[in-house]
Formats: structure tokens, sequence, C-alpha cells
């Protein structure tokens, strides 16, 4: 795997904040990241302008580390006179998500290092609707959402199985030309008796009775699906999908009894 190259743009805070971004790149840089800030830049002469938009141009992400001035510097209440480096480089990075709002938010990513919080991430990628990677501490374990993302080993989806089938009770069906159901006896002692006599051209006529009197008659044309099933002369086994055996027994509450009946 190539070392993924990384960026880190921050303010000049304070020297606390300035050793403990120094000591985060040293982190990534152990892990295998090829982490890039200023401080290693400052030993050499630089044309820092360029160095800053080469930085963020080559590198597959850059980092941006929450801090008040920094937070500051990216927005609005600037002071032009104070932390240019910062100000010019949230300037390119916003330039970016101008460009493709997308495509830069899987390159810049907001960053809050131990003792920082979200507030002091600047406003234009703080918004509510937008994550951001927080270190709790700097080990593999603190850092590790951050550094399976740099290092795209984030966690796959498990693979997609097949949808349950569920199946009926065959006793329901009869290969010869005329179907009929009868259920249990109920605690009445009525008999409910519903037959299914195929008609020319397709379909069915269900007639229903009770006790033996005729309570209801519907011609009934039905999916082509359930159709195949009732028509099947060889009585073999069959099973419907979830949603199907839904659909159908919603289906079946109208088709199998006339309205008077249903009532």
């Amino acid at each position: 795997m190539v070392p993924p190259r990384v960026f880190i743009s921050y303010a000049h805070d304070d020297a606390v904040h300035e050793q403990a971004v120094f000591l985060f790149g040293s982190f990534l840089r152990s892990n295998g990241i090829d982490a890039r800030l200023d401080t290693y830049a400052a030993q050499y002469p630089q044309d820092w302008p360029l160095w800053m938009e080469k930085q963020i141009t080559e590198a597959d992400f850059t980092l941006l580390i929450a801090s008040p001035q920094y937070k500051r510097r990216a927005g609005v209440d600037a002071v032009p006179s104070e932390g240019r480096g910062a100000q010019w480089e949230a300037k390119l990075i916003r330039d970016e998500f101008y460009k493709d709002q997308e495509a830069a938010r899987q390159r810049f990513l907001p960053v809050v290092l131990p003792g920082r919080c979200a507030d002091e991430l600047p406003t234009w990628v703080a918004t509510a609707s937008q994550s951001y990677f927080s270190v709790r501490e700097l080990t593999v374990s603190g850092a590790e959402k951050l550094l399976r993302y740099l290092t795209r080993q984030t966690v796959p989806l498990p693979p997609l199985g097949s949808l349950p089938v569920f199946g009926m009770d065959e006793s329901c069906l009869s290969t010869s030309s005329q179907s009929t159901w009868v259920p249990p006896r109920s605690a009445l002692g009525s008999v409910v008796s519903v037959s299914f006599l195929p008609k020319s051209g397709g379909g069915l006529r269900v007639r229903t009775e009770v006790d033996g009197t005729l309570s209801g008659e519907i011609d009934w044309v039905m999916p082509n699906g359930i159709a195949r099933v009732l028509a099947d002369s060889d009585g073999l086994a069959f099973t419907l999908a979830q949603e199907q055996l839904r659909t159908g027994g919603h289906a079946l509450a109208c088709a199998l009894f006339d309205k008077p009946t249903r009532n």
C-alpha cells in the first residue's frame, strides 16, 4: 500500500497548540502516514504561498485542525495582518469546497485533537450536517476512525444475504379441477366452505357456503403468479416471498368473498 500523503493545516495559537500539532504529525508519520506540516518545511527557505498551494494540491488528504485562531482566521473575523498562513490555506481550501462540495468533503477533513472541541472548527466545515474526526489520544485506538479513513481501511458493509421465504400449507390446494378449502368447525358449530371453480379463459369462480347453504359467489381474475400455482396439475409445492404473501393476502380478502359475505 502506498503511504497516504497528508497535509496538516492549522493556526499558531500558542506554543502549547503548536507542540500538540507537531506531536500529532509525528504520531501520523510513526503509523505510516506521510504527514507534512510547516514545522518541517521551516528548516529550509520557502516561498510560503507557493509551498502551501503545493501541499494542498499534492496531498491525498488535508486535515483542518480545530482551534480558536484557526476558526477566526479561516472566517469573516480574520484580521489581515494576523496568521496570514492560516488565512491563505483556508482560502485555498474554501475554493475547493466552492468548486465541488462533495469531492472536497472527501479530501479536506476536520480534525479535533485532545483538549479541543468541534466549536473551534471553521463554520463552513462545522455545520450540523457534516461530520468530523475526533482524536481522543495519540494512540492507534484513540485515532482509529481517522487512521482507517486515511489508510482506506474502513469497515465494509456485511454481505447481503437472501430474503427469508415462508412456505404455505399445501393442504389448501388440490390437483382436481375443483379446489375446496374447509376450515375446522368453529365454536359456534358452523362450517364455512370455499370452492374454487376454474373458468374457461382463465380465472376462478369462488363460491362460499355456510353449513351447505350458498352465502356468496364472485368471479376472480387472478394475478399470473397465483394462477400458475392453482393450475399446477402436478400438485408441486410452492412458496411465495414475504412481500408477495402480504400483497396476496390483501387481495384475497376481497377476491374470495363478495361484499355481503365479507360483511
